[in-house]
């Protein structure tokens, strides 16, 4: 509905809708840490339910990172390097 976009390899199956300004990209990984699911898109990446850009992530600030969640600072200094290898960013 309305300007909603469905690309890649991506599917919206059984009762999902997609409206609005909605972007469905074909994801590349879904993985689960011992604290969030992690799903990496094209351009994106969600955390639990944080979705930014790669360079909004590579950028937040440990503050940032701390007001998102208890114990945020300390799981994302674990996994920041392994994300960012992941998605082919080794400079991080």
């Amino acid at each position: 509905m309305g300007n909603a976009q469905v690309s890649g390899n991506a599917q919206v199956s059984g009762d999902a809708r997609v409206w609005g300004d909605a972007r469905v990209s074909n994801l590349v990984n879904t993985i689960h840490t011992n604290k969030y699911y992690i799903s990496i898109g094209d351009t994106h990446l969600q955390i639990g339910c944080k979705n930014y850009t790669f360079e909004e992530w590579k950028n937040f600030t440990d503050d940032e990172i701390t007001k998102m969640d208890t114990g945020a600072l300390e799981w994302w200094k674990v996994y920041k390097p392994l994300i960012f290898i992941m998605i082919g960013e080794k400079n991080v």
